[in-house]
């Protein structure tokens, strides 16, 4: 004996789309929170990071107390500037 079940083809739809739908839900979860992590790195490189004229700024202050001698300013003060 056969049984046949009459189902609508909306309801396929139905099933087809609650399938699919919980893995675009997480995959739009993790997109979302990625992008939240990767804007807040960001911020606080960007905040954190000194301007490079402040750098040189401090390190001249330092030469002027006598806490560098001349050749270390010299040589941070290149190093500073090839990292533009």
């Amino acid at each position: 004996m056969l049984v046949v079940l009459f189902v609508p083809e909306s309801c396929h739809v139905d099933l087809e789309r609650r399938a699919a739908g919980p893995r675009r839900g997480w995959l739009t979860m993790l997109l979302f929170w990625a992008l939240v992590v990767a804007a807040g790195v960001a911020l606080v490189r960007h905040l954190s990071a000194l301007p490079r004229g402040r750098a040189e700024e401090l390190l001249a202050e330092r030469f002027a107390r006598g806490q560098i001698d001349e050749e270390e300013y010299a040589r941070r003060l290149a190093r500073l500037r090839e990292h533009r």
